[in-house]
């Protein structure tokens, strides 16, 4: 599992280095970063997407240890 704070290119684009991790990230955040103007926070997005990797998308606070 890799948690994202936010999907800025220096706290996510190590991601795919993980390729079976599951990525848990904030919906309003990946929401955002789908919708931005600059290109490359969108491509942050693509880049997960295009592992294979799953993406949790929590709201607010969330228990990772159930």
């Amino acid at each position: 599992m890799v948690v994202n704070s936010h999907l800025h290119y220096d706290h996510s684009g190590g991601n795919g280095q993980i390729p079976d991790a599951e990525v848990v990230v904030q919906a309003r955040e990946w929401a955002h970063a789908k919708a931005a103007v600059r290109p490359g926070i969108w491509a942050i997005c693509r880049r997960i997407s295009d592992t294979g990797q799953r993406v949790r998308q929590v709201e607010g606070e969330y228990d990772l240890i159930r």
